[in-house]
């Protein structure tokens, strides 16, 4: 039987649970600056290079198109692959965790969704 139960930073009680609260909170830190970064690095660079053509000389309005079409693009591709280098469900040993969740269970290895 697999347990799912959401990790809680708002409890702090032991140096042992802020260690592990503080290396979900960055892990899904990262996984967003991956994300978000790429997606919005990513058409700034294409349009450095696009904005000298002589189309976007021609028709300047047309640049907005282009950095939306391709941060929608960069972002629809980002996720799949956010998702498989940060996945979306972790283990953790039952014997790091809280004394009351250690008796409530008689698994020896909990999973645990981070969210997105």
């Amino acid at each position: 039987m697999l347990c799912f139960f959401f990790f809680s930073v708002l409890s702090l009680s032991s140096s042992e649970e802020q260690s592990l609260q503080l290396c979900a909170v960055k892990d899904t830190a990262t996984s967003r600056v991956v994300l978000f970064g790429t997606s919005a690095f990513i058409p700034e660079v294409f349009s450095h290079f696009f904005v000298r053509t002589q189309f976007f000389r021609q028709y300047p309005w047309s640049l907005w198109t282009f950095k939306l079409s391709c941060t929608v693009l960069v972002m629809g591709l980002m996720v799949p692959v956010s998702f498989s280098i940060f996945p979306q469900i972790e283990r953790i040993q039952c014997s790091e965790l809280e004394k009351e969740i250690q008796s409530a269970t008689e698994e020896t290895e909990l999973f645990y969704n981070r969210g997105v």
